[in-house]
């Protein structure tokens, strides 16, 4: 739950941590030249305001991926959708956010854990608003929602410019979410959350997807990045019991498509059942459900199907690599799992990853 965006203006938030002093050194690990910073002035809040702000935009997200496991139809890149009014909510916080509080302004990566557990009131917020930060347009261009969910609805063909702005912008805000945490782990600041183990649990289904992409640094990167978000899932669970659930659903995820797949015109077709990634990314509050008993109760899967592939070639080379690695299939061993190939959903995750950036972590 969350306050609506709108209702925030003119309440007084609570008192925030002061910023860190700033190195000496200027964060040059951060820096990045030709990045610009306004002059003008901005009237700096304090970062837990910014946090809730977040909160508040992640709400209306939530509220929206409702809606479309609903049936709720839009095409997304009108200026009517639910997807553009969320985009305009994101950059009117990112225009409004002092560039004071900027990963390349603070420094965080660059600072002694002695220095981030001295500020960790102001850091544990800081990250937690960074987190969503990224994990709001990492989910809105989520893979699933937009190949899967919303292409029903959609007349006609889709924008393949659309759709491939969506998988880049999945695949770089996803990677950004892993490696603040991971940055964070590093210091010693470990968040573990219900809230931030929902937002991973949702995030890991992109390098669940991209485990299969021909090319090898990105297939790489996704292997890891899936092992780490089921590792944090595990720890997870170990405060709040109910992220063992989340973990479930996401190995059987990952289960179902590393033994339902196959080669379509040089790429792999991945199957898998939608109602496992809906219980991921809209989960029922009141009614937990195993990732077994979800798959029984779930009706069988709309016959139509849809083709995608997980091939990358890099915008400036002009022959495909045609290597395909071997995914890992090695985190899940129970052979007793049992599932309705009937049931599933089938991807085709090349047809629109065209000229996606093969590197997830290029620029950061």
């Amino acid at each position: 739950m969350s306050i609506p965006a709108k209702y925030l203006d003119g309440l007084e938030y609570p008192s925030s941590a002061p910023l860190p002093p700033l190195l000496t050194s200027a964060g040059a690990g951060d820096k990045v030249a030709g990045l610009y910073d306004s002059d003008d002035a901005v009237t700096d809040l304090g970062i837990n305001a910014y946090y809730i702000q977040m909160i508040s935009v992640w709400g209306d997200v939530a509220t929206w991926l409702h809606d479309i496991k609903l049936g709720n139809d839009e095409i997304p890149w009108r200026p009517e959708s639910g997807h553009t009014k969320l985009s305009t909510s994101y950059f009117e916080f990112e225009r409004q956010l002092p560039h004071m509080h900027l990963l390349r302004n603070v420094s965080f990566t660059t600072r002694t854990a002695g220095e981030i557990f001295e500020q960790r009131e102001y850091w544990t917020s800081w990250v937690l608003m960074q987190i969503l930060f990224h994990a709001v347009p990492a989910t809105i261009n989520h893979p699933f929602i937009h190949l899967v969910a919303v292409r029903r609805s959609t007349k006609g063909p889709q924008s393949h410019a659309f759709l491939q702005q969506t998988v880049d912008l999945a695949i770089f805000h996803s990677a950004w979410v892993f490696r603040i945490l991971q940055c964070s782990e590093g210091f010693g600041l470990e968040i573990i959350s219900p809230l931030v183990g929902h937002l991973v649990a949702i995030l890991a289904i992109v390098p669940c997807l991209f485990r299969f992409a021909v090319d090898e640094k990105v297939s790489k990167r996704a292997v890891k990045d899936l092992k780490w978000c089921q590792d944090y899932l595990a720890r997870a669970a170990l405060i709040w019991p109910h992220m063992s659930q989340k973990l479930d659903l996401l190995r059987n995820l990952q289960h179902i498509a590393d033994h339902q797949r196959s080669n379509h015109e040089g790429g792999n077709t991945i199957m898998f059942q939608p109602s496992l990634v809906w219980a991921l990314l809209d989960p029922e509050i009141c009614h937990m459900n195993t990732s077994n008993e979800i798959l029984d109760e779930a009706p069988a899967a709309p016959e139509a199907r849809l083709r995608v592939t997980t091939r990358f070639t890099h915008p400036l080379t002009e022959a495909q690599q045609e290597q395909q690695p071997a995914p890992n299939s090695n985190f899940i061993t129970d052979e007793s799992f049992s599932f309705d190939p009937d049931e599933l959903e089938q991807l085709y995750l090349d047809d629109l990853f065209f000229h996606s950036n093969p590197d997830p972590f290029f620029g950061l």
